[in-house]
């Protein structure tokens, strides 16, 4: 038996093998296309969501708005004056969901502009618009 690295030229290292063996391996695990199993290395994830954050949301009279930040404090500030719901600044910590709960009785439809704050770092505005029933 042979002893040592496989060149990368040989048959006995296709790369059918290699992604046929890719596929069944846990989630986590970084294979170099043409490298052997045994130079397989784990590997930490961040997952990246890209464009999730909705700059517009509809809402109903009934429904409510909430916010996620699995990794930071989250603060979500309307305008004093023209806000929807019964207070205009809402703040979470990391992990925990931020509900602006119903509009309040009363309020007229229409669209309410809110910042967006991640660590007390500014990271955008979104907008809720409020819908007739």
């Amino acid at each position: 038996m042979r002893r040592g690295p496989i060149p990368l030229h040989s048959p006995a290292r296709p790369a059918i093998y290699l992604l046929d063996t890719f596929s069944k391996r846990a989630p986590g695990v970084l294979c170099y296309l043409r490298g052997a199993p045994e130079e397989c290395a784990s590997m930490a994830e961040k997952l990246v969501l890209v464009g999730v954050l909705p700059e517009i949301v509809v809402i109903g009279p009934d429904e409510q708005v909430v916010w996620l930040s699995e990794t930071g404090n989250l603060k979500i500030q309307f305008d004093p004056n023209r806000c929807p719901f019964q207070s205009n600044v809402f703040q979470a910590p990391p992990g925990r969901q931020l509900q602006s709960g119903p509009p309040r009785p009363g309020i007229n439809p229409g669209s309410y502009k809110y910042r967006l704050w991640l660590n007390d770092q500014p990271i955008g505005n979104g907008e809720v618009i409020l819908r007739e029933k």
